[in-house]
């Protein structure tokens, strides 16, 4: 585009000194008229550049925000997935703990749990904790469906932008 402004000014400049260029006084009109249609056609490309380099430099800092707001996404599983991971050991450590009390009860001198009831505490225990991780995991796996699901439509919909645009441009 500026080689053209360039080419533009270049042609003005010859047109401005007809004794240099040895044309005559009747054909400058004429060639004043098509440099002055370049020109127009010049500075409304011009303009039209302008304006799409300013819709895609908008389109870059959306792309950025949502890049940014996948990177803190991001960090918030992970830091929801590191918690996890610590409850898992909290449990882990409860129920070897439990497995310590049982075996010191058993020692006492009072009577010891049965099997059965060892194994009934044990399988309680482990529903309790399968149940709460399920939850807290559904809830997780459903707010990362939301995000992604909105961060799909909104990429969708700066797709067609794009896809209007070039169509536009052609």
């Amino acid at each position: 585009m500026e080689g053209r402004l360039k080419e533009c000014n270049v042609m003005d400049a010859s047109a401005a000194a007809p004794e240099q260029s040895g044309r005559r006084t009747s054909e400058l009109p004429c060639e004043n008229r098509d440099l002055s249609e370049k020109l127009r056609s010049c500075e409304k490309e011009n303009a039209n550049l302008i304006a799409r380099n300013r819709e895609l430099r908008k389109e870059v800092v959306v792309l950025q925000a949502e890049n940014e707001a996948l990177r803190r996404q991001k960090r918030m599983d992970e830091d929801t997935l590191e918690h996890l991971r610590e409850l898992l050991r909290e449990s882990e450590r409860k129920e070897r703990h439990l497995l310590v009390t049982v075996a010191a009860r058993e020692l006492e001198a009072g009577p010891p749990l049965h099997e059965s009831e060892f194994e009934e505490i044990i399988r309680s225990s482990q529903q309790q904790l399968t149940a709460f991780y399920e939850e807290k995991m559904c809830a997780m796996q459903a707010e990362m469906d939301r995000f992604y699901a909105h961060a799909s439509a909104c990429i969708q919909e700066k797709d067609a932008i794009i896809a209007a645009l070039k169509e536009e441009e052609m």
